[in-house]
């Protein structure tokens, strides 16, 4: 019983670690990128030896990897937590939509395209995250619109939250925005009022318009 118990405090506290670790990974990521950064830069960063940082990853790739699942991992959990508050679907999309974009913003576009060129791994599970999780909670939230008499029926669930998701891809890929767009909040805001605008029905414009005087009067 107790190799059980000892065992158990080790799976946990190497869990524990892990998560450390991939913390403080992800804030050199963000600023260095992924290509420059070697193991040497993170072990140096980190304060501990390579010998130390193997224990907990097999490689760059592997590094990449472990923090790449992570994100998304959180990001997804979030989301999911935002859908449980049983929100209006209005008031629910704004939730995610900031959520979603506030995370996009962080991401620099070459980080992107580091991903993809060298970490293939790491790029199919944010691929997968995008083109699944995103699209799936934005084509629940479209339908459930329908569902609940906010937004037209007349819509195309799948292909509207496609087109969304292509709109928020632009916080990412900055070379695609007009230099007069004058921050991301900005275009956050107004991509929603577009994509929001052309789903709802009645009721759910007018919900939509005292909801925008309101949040501007609270400015």
């Amino acid at each position: 019983m107790f190799p059980c118990i000892n065992i158990l405090f080790t799976f946990v506290a190497v869990k524990a670690k892990t998560e450390q670790l991939l913390l403080r990974v992800r804030k050199i990521f963000l600023r260095c990128g992924l290509r420059n950064v070697t193991m040497d830069d993170v072990s140096r960063e980190m304060g501990i030896s390579k010998k130390t940082l193997y224990q907990f990853v097999t490689d760059k790739n592997d590094l990449v990897l472990k923090t790449v699942s992570r994100e998304i991992e959180q990001d997804e959990e979030r989301v999911k937590e935002l859908m449980n508050q049983h929100l209006n679907v209005i008031d629910e999309l704004f939730a995610i939509s900031r959520f979603i974009s506030e995370r996009f913003q962080e991401i620099h576009p070459s980080t992107l395209f580091e991903m993809q060129k060298y970490y293939p791994e790491a790029w199919q599970v944010f691929e997968a995250h995008r083109l699944g999780f995103i699209i799936d909670t934005i084509q629940a939230n479209v339908e459930r619109g329908i569902k609940e008499g906010m937004y037209r029926e007349d819509i195309n669930p799948g292909l509207i939250a496609r087109l969304y998701c292509e709109k928020i891809d632009l916080l990412v890929d900055h070379s695609r925005l007009s230099s007069d767009i004058v921050n991301p909040q900005e275009f956050f805001l107004e991509t929603l009022k577009y994509h929001l605008r052309g789903v709802c029905n009645v009721a759910g414009l007018q919900y939509l318009e005292d909801k925008l005087i309101q949040m501007q009067s609270s400015n």
